[in-house]
């Protein structure tokens, strides 16, 4: 999927440099049109940001044959909800990418307001133990230098909203667990 955005993009590129606008723009509009053409709204919590994130990870996930489970329940009075996005955006990319792996993939994503906090709990099957074999959680790809950035975002967004990050494994689960403070 990388390769071929990135082929787009130099499409894309191409047709700017030449200055052929409507090239350019025709181009953006049949891959908009590809995109939304099977996309599905699963959850409407009200904060257009975090719908539209949520949105499309659910609809990845589905392209990917991979079972979701959602609950969520939360106003999203948080410190920054742009934070948020990013942190819950990571910690589903990583849940979808270890999902892949296993035979049965299934995600839970539950989202609810704990007295000051906002909850985040984002879980996926595991076959094996990750900590175990990576308590780092450093990345297996090949070029360590394009990847492995999404937990120490994560990490570093927690820290500055006063927040709290824990990843542990329960039963045949791997779990990242968030706390934001609410407003």
């Amino acid at each position: 999927m990388r390769h071929d955005m990135k082929n787009r993009m130099l499409i894309l590129y191409d047709y700017i440099e030449k200055d052929e606008k409507e090239k350019a723009f025709a181009f953006i509009d049949d891959m908009v049109e590809s995109k939304l053409k099977n996309f599905v709204t699963y959850i409407n919590t009200g904060s257009d940001i975090i719908d539209t994130v949520i949105n499309i990870k659910l609809n990845i996930a589905r392209e990917h044959n991979i079972d979701v489970e959602c609950n969520i329940c939360s106003d999203f009075e948080t410190n920054d909800n742009e934070n948020i996005v990013a942190v819950i955006s990571n910690a589903i990319d990583n849940a979808i990418e270890a999902s892949e792996k296993v035979k049965s993939p299934h995600i839970t994503l539950s989202i609810v307001d704990k007295r000051k906090y906002t909850d985040i709990t984002v879980s996926n099957l595991i076959e094996e133990s990750v900590l175990k074999k990576n308590e780092a959680l450093e990345t297996s790809k090949k070029e360590k230098n394009l990847h492995g950035f999404g937990i120490n975002s994560m990490k570093k967004i927690c820290n500055e909203c006063n927040g709290m990050l824990e990843f542990y494994e329960i039963l045949d689960s791997f779990v990242i667990h968030i706390m934001f403070p609410k407003k």
